[in-house]
């Protein structure tokens, strides 16, 4: 990421982490976690929900007959 005056502000990730730790501390990793969160979850909650019932059909049409 260059900077105003064309320079760059950090060398890699290990660089950008360890100065964002250095200047905002430990909340500054996490900063925009929160909207992603919010963003993701619901799609995770249905890939999850759709899974586990497929599963079980599949288990219905898949059993032994007896």
């Amino acid at each position: 990421m260059a900077s105003a005056k064309g320079f760059n502000k950090y060398n890699g990730a290990i660089d950008a982490a360890v100065k964002t730790f250095q200047t905002e501390g430990m909340a500054g990793l996490y900063r925009g976690m929160w909207p992603n969160l919010i963003k993701v979850a619901p799609a995770m909650a249905t890939s999850f929900y759709v899974y586990e019932n497929v599963k079980s059909l599949m288990k219905g049409w898949m059993a032994p007959p007896e």
